[in-house]
C-alpha cells in the first residue's frame, strides 16, 4: 500500500475497533439482555474487516493465486440462481458453455456485487450472462438509489463509503478488493457501466476466453481413431468436467469403445 493508503487503513483500523469496544462496553453496562446479540454481530463485524483488510494486502503483495480450470457456465448460472434465490439470473448463452477460468475467484467478485446490489437496491437485482465475440460479460443491475456523484471517481478505492450509508455498510474495501482481483486475472475488467438514482446501477465484469467446446466438439487436436483397433482407453485428469466430457466425445465416435476414467 502506498504511505497515503497505509494511514487511511490504519486509521480506519483503529476507529472501527475502538467503536466496537465502545459499543460492547456500553450495551454490557446498560442493555445486559441485548448483549449476547449484539456482541455477535459487532464480532461478525470485527472478522469481516479482518478478513478484507487481509485479502486486500495479498493483492497489493500479489500472493493471491488464480487456479483456472475447466468450468460449466451454464450450470454455474443455475447454482448461482439457487444460491441467491431472490435475485433474478439471466441466461443469454448458448446451450453448452465451457471456459478455462476460476470460478471461485469469479464468485467472490460477483457475491461483493450482489450483496451490495440488494442491500441499495428495491429489492429487483439482475444478473445476466453474455458470451459474444469470445467475450464472457456478467452485469450484475439494480434498481436502487445509485452510487453518488462525488464518490464515481473514487470508487474502486479502498475505504470508500458515502456517508449515507456508513452505518450500514461493509468495511468499504469490497469492491476496492473485486477490482484488484479482477486486475490480477488474466484478460479480465471490472468497471461501472451507469449508475444513477432514476434508473439504478449496472456493474459489468467481462473476461475473454475461448470456449474448450465448440458445437458439441473438444479444441483439441486427437489423433485418428482406428476403431477397429481400439477396444478401451482410459481417461485421466485432474479436472472431473474436462474428464466426463472427454468421454462423452469418445463415446460419441464409437459407442462401442470401452471407456474408463478416473480422476488423478
Amino acid at each position: 500500500l502506498a504511505t497515503k493508503e497505509k494511514t487511511l487503513f490504519m486509521g480506519f483500523i483503529c476507529h472501527e475497533v475502538r467503536n466496537a469496544i465502545q459499543t460492547i462496553t456500553l450495551i454490557n453496562e446498560q442493555y445486559p439482555s441485548k448483549r449476547k446479540e449484539t456482541i455477535e454481530k459487532i464480532c461478525n463485524r470485527i472478522k469481516m474487516l479482518m478478513t478484507d483488510s487481509l485479502t486486500l494486502l495479498k493483492t497489493n503483495k500479489g500472493t493471491i493465486n488464480i487456479n483456472e480450470e475447466v468450468t460449466d457456465i451454464i450450470k454455474y448460472t443455475k447454482t448461482l440462481q439457487e444460491e441467491y434465490s431472490n435475485v433474478k439470473v439471466e441466461s443469454f448463452l448458448p446451450q453448452e458453455l465451457y471456459l478455462n477460468i476460476d470460478i471461485n475467484k469469479v464468485g467472490n467478485i460477483l457475491s461483493n456485487l450482489i450483496t451490495n446490489s440488494i442491500k441499495y437496491s428495491k429489492g429487483d437485482t439482475t444478473v445476466s450472462f453474455h458470451y459474444v465475440d469470445y467475450i464472457l460479460r456478467i452485469e450484475v443491475t439494480d434498481n436502487g438509489v445509485g452510487i453518488p456523484q462525488e464518490i464515481l471517481k473514487s470508487l474502486f478505492k479502498p475505504f470508500v463509503v458515502h456517508k449515507r450509508f456508513r452505518n450500514d455498510a461493509g468495511s468499504g474495501l469490497g469492491l476496492s478488493i473485486c477490482k484488484r482481483i479482477s486486475d490480477i486475472i488474466s484478460d479480465c475488467n471490472l468497471y461501472l457501466q451507469y449508475s444513477d438514482k432514476q434508473c439504478g446501477t449496472k456493474f459489468c465484469l467481462e473476461l475473454t476466453r475461448e470456449p474448450i467446446f465448440d458445437n458439441n466438439s473438444i479444441i483439441i487436436d486427437l489423433p485418428e481413431l482406428k476403431h477397429n483397433d481400439i477396444k478401451s482407453i482410459l481417461v485421466v485428469d485432474d479436472n472431473e468436467v474436462l474428464v466426463e466430457l472427454f468421454v462423452d466425445m469418445l463415446h460419441s465416435i464409437d459407442s462401442n469403445i470401452h471407456v474408463d476414467y478416473c480422476y488423478d
